[in-house]
């Protein structure tokens, strides 16, 4: 693959790219297309999606600054499900073969678990920091009538 700038991936515009070439492939299984004539671009096209969709997620998991990261995630956890029913649709209708894909569909269902937890993991810790402590209560509600009496 030719070589990109990984300090300015357009994120969202790619997996939104992505999402609209899966499911474009998705609709030759409900066209009756020759088989063997688009088989093998079908499968190179496959091919790419999930190439470039695992560069877009290991750089992703790399960055942990990024501020919409959790958004980011939860937009591959999706691009890689919609990415797994796209083939198990393709396969269904016989316009690729089970064999040639079996170990991108276990991959992906890995990386769809991980970023699961990494989300669940996530939204527990956000939650976590915006929590107001007993003692920081107290603090907010004390009764500041008697802070003039200091000064006599």
């Amino acid at each position: 693959m030719e070589k990109f700038n990984k300090h300015s991936i357009q994120y969202e515009d790619n997996i939104f790219y992505l999402k609209t070439s899966l499911s474009n492939l998705k609709k030759a299984s409900l066209l009756n297309i020759n088989k063997e004539l688009f088989h093998k671009r079908i499968k190179e096209e496959l091919l790419f999606i999930e190439k470039c969709s695992n560069i877009l997620y290991e750089n992703l998991l790399n960055n942990k600054k990024l501020i919409i990261r959790n958004k980011l995630l939860h937009d591959i956890l999706t691009l890689k499900s919609l990415f797994n029913l796209t083939i198990t649709t393709l396969i269904n209708a016989d316009l690729i073969k089970s064999i040639e894909f079996q170990e991108t569909l276990k991959s992906n269902s890995s990386d769809i678990s991980y970023i699961d937890s990494l989300l669940d993991k996530g939204l527990n810790s956000e939650y976590k920091e915006d929590l107001t402590t007993n003692e920081e209560l107290n603090i907010l509600f004390t009764d500041d009538s008697n802070k003039d009496e200091w000064w006599k």
